[in-house]
């Protein structure tokens, strides 16, 4: 023995024959107690009281004798002791060191690590023998929560339907999301260094481009837009990017991350608005009755309410579908037909206008006059809709064919004499006048305003008929509108300049107030003296209706009527002002439906929207008059508090949204309960701008879904301080990736015909330098969001290859070292050749390394695994499908995979042997993997039980803690000599 042995031999000798006091000294330097037993006189066994403590026993209750402990090791840890127990006294070279079960006395589990040294008489005969106890039960807690909380994490990143990006500062993609097939209609791995505008929409790439230069220029942290990307098919979305930038500690821009979410039918329906817009301000500029639209694409046709109405169509059908050009060419006769349809191709050959006066037979069967006018829309140099109007001229023809008559008459008075003959023609330039204008309403009066003459379209207009008329002042036209002063301003200038226009409220004979475009000139004699007016009007109450409407569409939300982000910006500005005045406070609350998109998919859009509407009347039932409430998009909505006292209003506000949203709603016949999150930001503590305190308020909205949904959260200065973390995070992970910091780990695997180490697990860790533990569960998600899960995934393989090589070189352990692939990985289309390039450098056998790829990433994209599984397995490389049982997997596809080992899910092994329903998987997945000439490997096993279980249904490997954590490097062949393969 050396000669520290030697003399610690000497010690424990002497340390039987002293004083209990020396023991108590040779215990402080443990943490769990100590134990002797003398092997010659059985009656000096001994525990110390810290032991029977750890157990949660009284020390006073126990003999402190060796043998007490045998009732509460596990059998099978007791039946392993007793054999190292036997192999160290055989031979004093062989440590006496290993790790064990006790139970606690309520039951517990306790994980103890329990070492000895035999003292040996001069012939090296073991006579006594004395050890210590260390507890290893809440590193044993520990490492399983880190498990499982990768394995939440990793579902909740699997779950996202949003794209996720990172594009370097040339612009190039380094890091996709795998929704990236979705919409682009590629893998992340094509999509790799190629151009992020070359998945834009072309006629969108220039106003994307110069966005964004405009937004780096800024030097604004984040930005937001919408463009639209097309795949390889020709499928095009519409998608809302949030873009952060990424920057060096020099302040220079060395990545940009993105987020996209498809908001393609949201923006489908800003096109439609715009769509109707464009067309109302068409027909203004064409100043006609009704508008009509052909789109040359599809050939279909448009026509606003008062086409129909000319046609005399049921007022019922303008909202209909697209009419076909037949339908609307039938109306015309059998030459006006001819003559439209030659204009019409004229227009559409070389983009010549028509103007056309044309006979019309309506659906009630009146011949009418129409005039239409058609002019070309152009797109790029190709004419791609044709746009006009049309009006009823029927009784303009009528008036024309009577002045026709009167010009007659009049020829035949200009032979009377000559008194007659001024008076005729003045009664001619007087009818002239009125059937030059007699499409709109016309009215003459004196000079006193005294209405000596009025036409049809008068009395339409303000319903008052020509015997109510003449004779009266036209002040019975006017409403209460005006003040005195502007009339005496129209008066003013018919008197000096002879004429007047412009806009005016008048009232028509039933009380109803109206507006009208109005042109008032005068008549003169041959002296230049005004002799009478002519006023010539146009109701334009529908078109002013309309022009309101518009400008409600674009300040309102379409599906509730509510205001939207822009009208609730200008509302916050002016609230800011008051704010400022008064020294109150403005509350934002941003509310934001928890799992609408459930609804949605479950029940259709339609109930979707339904549900929507009734959301925003329950808001607004709850909220004060003052209160604005606005909807930002899909299932969000903003609330405005003006002339906030104290953050306890805004609080006992966002209780009763959260409990009043909660209520169930009927939709359809269909109850559905939803909940919301609310988060609360507030002015000026929180943001001085608008756009800032919604950013802030949405900030706390996310902070309350992560607390659990159904909850509110007021804004702190702490959730900046989270994001500034996470950039802290991904520097730091780059640099430990670069300066290959990160550590692997190995989590034994067991044969189970042998009860021996046949295998490892590599599993990565990262510990800073200052000795913080970063989890996985945190790093790993982080890796693959920013492009790093490919050089960090290559690291873990090199270094696994290398030990994997040392142990069989160094120790003489021929081990298989199995490796796991994220779905990332898998989607190199070099990685075969990535892989062997490994194998070859560190010059280990193929058949010592495994792969492990989870079931849902094997059928993300089936015919590109199945290429690549088949290229590793010809390469002799052990293939395992990890976590089976949890996907979809294809019974037909699987056959077709070269798998040797199927993984069996940890989820179903935790309920062994209790729960049969696990059982039964259990064993269906054995006779799977049997039928199909695989191995399999149960994950997680914990307990004796469930190793017993196992052990009996076949499984041919297991892993878990009952066996081992995963454990450094360093400690990997302590952990081996104990259990030699």
């Amino acid at each position: 023995m050396p000669d520290n042995d030697h003399y610690l031999k000497q010690e424990l000798d002497w340390l039987t024959k002293t004083h209990s006091d020396i023991i108590l000294f040779f215990e402080s330097g443990f943490n769990d107690g100590l134990w002797y037993w003398d092997l010659e006189n059985p009656e000096n066994e001994w525990m110390s009281p810290r032991f029977w403590e750890l157990l949660g026993f009284d020390p006073k209750s126990k003999k402190h004798l060796v043998s007490e402990w045998q009732d509460l090791i596990f059998p099978e840890d007791l039946e392993k002791a007793l054999e190292n127990f036997n192999k160290h006294c055989a031979d004093e070279n062989y440590p006496y060191d290993q790790i064990v079960r006790y139970r606690h006395s309520n039951g517990s589990t306790v994980w103890v690590r329990c070492r000895g040294l035999a003292v040996r008489d001069d012939s090296g005969k073991p006579i006594r023998l004395i050890g210590a106890h260390t507890d290893l039960t809440a590193l044993k807690e520990a490492q399983q929560a880190v498990i499982e909380s990768e394995f939440k994490l990793r579902s909740f990143v699997n779950s996202t339907d949003d794209l996720i990006t990172q594009v370097d500062a040339s612009g190039n993609f380094t890091f996709l999301s795998s929704s990236c097939q979705k919409y682009f209609g590629l893998s992340a791995e094509d999509c790799l260094n190629r151009p992020a505008l070359d998945f834009v929409h072309p006629e969108d790439r220039q106003s994307t481009h110069e966005a964004f230069t405009q937004w780096v220029a800024s030097a604004e942290t984040s930005f937001s837009y919408v463009n639209r990307q097309i795949n390889v098919s020709g499928e095009v979305y519409t998608m809302l990017w949030t873009i952060n930038a990424i920057r060096n500690d020099e302040g220079e821009i060395i990545s940009f991350n993105g987020i996209a979410r498809d908001v393609t039918e949201t923006e489908q329906r800003k096109e439609i608005l715009a769509r109707s817009e464009a067309l109302l301000r068409e027909v203004e500029s064409l100043a006609d009755v009704g508008g009509w639209e052909v789109d040359l694409r599809d050939n279909s046709i448009y026509w606003t309410r008062q086409v129909f109405e000319i046609h005399e169509l049921p007022v019922e059908t303008s909202i209909a579908s697209p009419l076909e050009m037949s339908f609307a060419i039938n109306f015309y006769s059998q030459d006006s037909q001819a003559e439209l349809e030659k204009a019409m191709a004229k227009l559409v050959e070389n983009g010549e206008n028509y103007d056309l006066e044309l006979q019309l037979i309506t659906a009630k069967g009146n011949n009418i006059w129409v005039r239409t006018k058609g002019r070309a829309v152009y797109e790029k140099g190709d004419i791609i809709k044709l746009t006009g109007s049309i009006q009823n001229i029927s009784e303009r023809k009528r008036i024309e064919s009577h002045l026709r008559e009167t010009q007659s008459l009049l020829k035949k008075k200009l032979s009377r004499e000559s008194v007659e003959k001024k008076a005729a023609l003045h009664e001619l330039k007087l009818a002239a006048e009125v059937f030059k204008n007699s499409l709109e309403g016309i009215v003459i009066t004196n000079t006193d305003a005294i209405i000596i003459d009025i036409n049809q379209a008068f009395t339409d207009i303000t319903g008052y008929s020509r015997n109510e008329s003449i004779g009266q002042h036209t002040r019975i036209l006017q409403s209460d509108r005006h003040d005195e002063a502007f009339y005496k301003r129209l008066w003013d200038a018919l008197n000096s300049e002879g004429a007047w226009a412009g806009e005016i409220w008048n009232m028509r004979k039933s009380g109803e107030p109206y507006i009208l475009r109005l042109s008032i000139s005068a008549v003169t004699d041959t002296d230049g003296k005004a002799t009478h007016y002519v006023a010539v009007f146009r109701d334009i109450t529908e078109m002013k209706a309309s022009e309101e409407h518009i400008l409600h569409q674009a300040t309102h939300d379409a599906l509730t009527g509510l205001p939207n982000r822009t009208l609730l910006k200008d509302r916050l500005d002016v609230a800011f002002s008051h704010a400022k005045r008064s020294g109150n406070k403005v509350a934002l609350l941003f509310i934001d439906l928890d799992d609408f998109k459930k609804v949605n998919d479950s029940l259709g859009h339609a109930h979707g929207d339904n549900l929507l509407r009734e959301c925003a009347k329950r808001l607004k039932n709850i909220l004060r008059e003052e209160d604005t409430i606005a909807r930002m998009g899909g299932d969000e909505f903003l609330i405005m508090m003006e002339n906030v006292h104290s953050t306890e209003e805004v609080v006992h506000l966002s209780h009763r949204i959260t409990q009043k949203m909660s209520e169930s709603f009927s939709i359809g016949g269909d109850d559905i309960v939803v909940t919301s999150s609310v988060g609360i930001a507030l002015h000026p503590q929180d943001g001085k701008d608008p756009d800032t305190l919604i950013r802030n308020a949405d900030m706390a909205m996310y902070r309350a879904k992560q607390s659990g949904k159904n909850s509110f959260q007021l804004f702190t200065r702490s959730m900046h301080q989270e994001v500034r973390h996470k950039l802290s995070l991904e520097n730091s992970l780059r640099k430990a990736i670069e300066n290959n910091e990160m550590e692997v780990y190995y989590q034994p695997k067991i044969k189970t015909s042998t009860g021996k180490v046949y295998g490892l697990e590599a599993l990565v860790r990262w510990i800073k330098p200052n000795g913080q533990i970063i989890s996985p569960a945190e790093f790993i998600p982080l890796a693959e969001n920013i492009g790093l899960i490919h050089p960090l995934g290559e690291q873990v393989l090199k270094k696994a290859c290398i030990f994997t090589r040392e142990l069989k070189q160094k120790k003489g352990y021929n081990l298989q070292m199995s490796v796991n692939l994220s779905f990332n990985q898998f989607q190199q289309s070099r990685l075969a050749e990535s892989v062997l390039d490994i194998v070859s450098e560190t010059k280990i056998d193929t058949h010592n390394l495994e792969l492990e790829i989870t079931e849902s990433a094997i059928m993300k994209d089936i015919e590109k695994t199945i290429n690549q599984l088949n290229n590793l397995s010809e390469a002799g490389i052990s293939l395992a499908v990890d976590d089976f049982g949890t996907g979809y997997s294809s019974l037909s596809y699987l056959k077709e995979l070269p798998i040797d080992v199927l993984k069996i899910d940890q989820s179903f092994i935790r309920g062994l042997p209790e729960s049969t329903k696990d059982m039964k998987i259990v064993t269906a997945i054995q006779s799977l993997a049997k039928s199909f000439e695989m191995q399999t490997v149960a994950e997680g096993v914990e307990t004796l039980e469930q190793y017993r279980k196992l052990k009996s249904l076949g499984c041919d490997a297991l892993q878990g803690f009952f066996f081992s954590p995963a454990i450094q490097e360093s400690n990997v062949i302590d952990f081996l000599n104990s259990h030699q393969p």
